[in-house]
């Protein structure tokens, strides 16, 4: 048993947080529970087996819509007629 005796939090992470918009916390608040309860439910004691794996799967749809927007983006920008 170690010896410390402190506040339960750290003072640095309560300055950042104060400095980050309410949806931000809001969303990664929701987040945090659906990963506890939904997904824990869903796989069970194998949930830390496949957190890797989830992590990466989202992280690659992520980079896929980024890069299906990117597409959007020039090519509505390029059949736009210019004024002139």
């Amino acid at each position: 048993m170690q010896g410390h005796f402190g506040p339960p939090f750290s003072l640095v992470s309560l300055l950042v947080g104060a400095q980050i918009p309410i949806a931000t916390t809001l969303s990664a608040f929701l987040g945090a529970l659906t990963g506890r309860k939904l997904i824990a439910k869903k796989l069970g004691a194998d949930r830390e087996r496949y957190r890797y794996i989830l992590v990466a799967g989202i992280g690659m749809g992520e980079g896929i819509m980024a890069g299906i927007g990117a597409t959007i983006a020039l090519i509505t920008r390029s059949i736009w007629m210019l004024p002139y």
